[in-house]
């Protein structure tokens, strides 16, 4: 992503939509903590694409972690 930051290259996500239909909370909480962070360390603005990216990344993760219950 900061390669495409740094040559303002700009890819289409195109899972975005859904993204922010399904997932709209984590959507947009996502959106502020990259907002931060690029004011923080000074980079350019990140577009929805990207935002919906992280999203999935996010994601995979968070379902990964989850555990089965054990019942009889």
């Amino acid at each position: 992503m900061l390669n495409r930051l740094d040559n303002h290259i700009n890819i289409n996500n195109n899972l975005l939509d859904q993204i922010k239909i399904e997932y709209s909370a984590m959507f947009q909480a996502v959106k502020r903590a990259i907002k931060q962070l690029a004011s923080k360390y000074n980079l350019s603005e990140v577009d929805d694409n990207e935002i919906g990216f992280f999203n999935t990344c996010i994601l995979q993760v968070s379902l990964r972690n989850i555990r089965s219950i054990s019942t009889l």
